[in-house]
């Protein structure tokens, strides 16, 4: 079949000259005759059709012919009137009912001249019903748009409800392994200490190497365990620091027998260089000895046999921190691992063969060190080796707060300083238990420092909660204190808001001197000296309004 025949145009015309004129416009398809609108949308179902054109007099009728059949036929085609009459107002109403298109012949105009004419005005038809069709499929896409989005949103909470549920299964799972693999590892250490110290009978050299192994690899599980434990301490928000005072030669001692165990049975050099009189440092000593633990037991799987590690820590010379690091002679990083070293489950491509675990190591190393105040720092060389390194502050209150208003630079908000005692002198297991209670109350955001026995002032940055919630959620967590622990109980604790900062921007380096100045000086002459002077911005309490805050 020809395309004539599969396209055709409908004429709609009435009477004979509307019948006999089309056949001098040229039309590139054949012609169906219809007298109404109604037989051409007839028409236009039944036949693959092209155009609809209507004639002069049909023009004229189309005021007198149904609206809605008239919009149905422009739905399907594009539809040109072909006008003699020259009626804007009646072109007007037929654009306004759908027609696509007006051509207008002049008295004086050629058949040839009035065929260009029109073969012009149907394609411009065409376009428009093109472009018409494409608004119609969009706008349908846009009106189901919002009731597929909000099924898709909640087929998407549903899946994320699952996928939350099934992690929460598989941290809690992870974890309960993790910590009941600890039990078992520690007797099979401890036994096998005991066999290689001769202590239950006489051992040789090569059945003290093959204890030696044993407790190495269940040192690496003891690792594994603790790392698994702590991503889902960290995951569930329960990683818990209790920083204090202590003396770093105390930390390397309590670390430094198992390490030179581990090097000695890999035949490689453990060196322990700690400056003299290093200063205590303020941290939690706990999460800082794993992390040199971590940081040593690494270097030692890199340095190949004959190589050499050395576990290090001097004094800055501004006297403000206390450097430790980890130093090895292994075959070193190259440089694009070097950037991707502290994510999770990275290990290093280049690496001793006979390493395991999962990566998490210097990831969790470097969280502990951020809860410190501090921030895990690498320098390394191919083939020279690799350091290690962070800093801790001194434990004093400048150089504590210093490190602290570093690690909060972006926080934009109030601050605010509180005091709290113990109403009474306390034994010191007392004092002890419950410096380890107002570190579990605090936001990660927040500081603590212990003045004395019996006092602490608490740094806390807020940008939503009022500083009185602290005091409400902590005396309700007291009688959970009281009752998780064996001893004297404590009753009551006395607060006091000192002073706040109701607006305050810590990255900008005035307002971070004035904040150490008068933080320095609180803490310096205490809270029952005169009043100090605040900073630019800062707002002191009354007597009245700091005795509402007291306990």
């Amino acid at each position: 079949m020809s395309q004539s025949q599969n396209q055709r145009t409908i004429i709609v015309g009435h009477g004979a000259q509307d019948q006999a004129e089309p056949s001098k416009w040229a039309l590139s398809s054949g012609t169906v005759l219809a007298k109404t609108v109604r037989d051409a949308l007839r028409i236009a179902q039944a036949r693959k059709s092209s155009l609809v054109l209507f004639a002069p007099n049909a023009t004229r009728a189309m005021a007198d012919q149904p609206s809605g059949e008239l919009a149905a036929l422009c739905k399907r085609l594009p539809v040109i009137a072909v006008d003699h009459d020259h009626d804007r107002d009646h072109q007007l109403s037929l654009l306004g009912k759908g027609v696509h298109e007006i051509c207008e012949r002049l008295e004086t105009q050629t058949d040839a001249a009035f065929a260009t004419k029109l073969a012009q005005a149907v394609q411009r038809a065409r376009t428009r019903f093109k472009a018409q069709r494409r608004l119609l499929r969009m706008s349908g896409r846009l009106r189901r748009g919002p009731r597929a989005l909000v099924k898709r949103l909640r087929l998407l909470k549903h899946r994320n409800r699952r996928l939350q549920h099934y992690r929460q299964l598989a941290e809690q799972c992870v974890a309960n392994i993790a910590h009941d693999f600890r039990t078992p590892l520690a007797v099979i250490s401890d036994y096998a200490s005991i066999v290689r110290d001769g202590i239950v009978g006489s051992v040789n050299d090569q059945q003290k190497k093959m204890m030696e192994k044993v407790n190495t690899r269940a040192a690496d599980l003891n690792q594994m365990a603790n790392e698994l434990l702590d991503i889902s301490r960290m995951n569930a928000g329960m990683m818990c620091v209790c920083r204090r005072k202590v003396s770093i030669p105390d930390i390397v001692s309590r670390q430094g027998t198992m390490l030179i165990d581990r090097a000695r049975a890999a035949g490689i050099r453990f060196e322990v260089s700690v400056a003299e009189n290093l200063p205590r440092v303020y941290c939690d000593p706990d999460l800082i000895g794993r992390v040199i633990i971590n940081l040593a037991v690494n270097a030692i799987k890199a340095t190949p046999q004959g190589g050499s590690v050395r576990l290090w820590a001097t004094l800055s010379h501004d006297h403000r921190q206390v450097t430790l690091g980890v130093s090895d002679d292994g075959p070193g990083i190259a440089q694009p691992e070097l950037d991707r070293i502290f994510e999770r489950f990275q290990k290093i491509s280049d690496a001793n063969s006979d390493q395991k675990g999962y990566g998490l190591g210097l990831a969790i190393a470097q969280k502990h060190c951020e809860l410190n105040l501090s921030h895990l720092q690498v320098e390394s060389s191919v083939g020279l080796g690799s350091t290690f390194r962070f800093d801790l502050p001194v434990a004093k209150p400048k150089p504590v707060i210093a490190k602290w208003l570093q690690q909060i630079r972006n926080y934009r908000g109030p601050i605010g300083m509180l005091d709290v005692k113990l109403p009474s002198p306390t034994n010191r297991r007392t004092s002890d238990d419950f410096d380890r209670f107002l570190h579990r109350s605090l936001h990660k955001r927040d500081l603590l420092l212990r003045t004395s026995q019996d006092h602490w002032v608490l740094l806390l940055a807020w940008p939503t909660r009022p500083f009185e919630s602290w005091e409400t959620n902590a005396r309700e967590g007291l009688d959970e204190f009281n009752r998780s622990r064996c001893g004297d109980a404590v009753t009551d604790f006395l607060s006091r808001l000192a002073h706040a900062w109701p607006c305050c921007e810590v990255g900008r380096p005035r307002d971070q001197a004035s904040i150490l100045n008068w933080f320095d000086r609180q803490i310096t002459h205490g809270p029952q000296t005169p009043a100090v002077p605040a900073p630019k911005g800062a707002k002191s309490l009354t007597a009245q309004s700091a005795e509402s805050h007291t306990g």
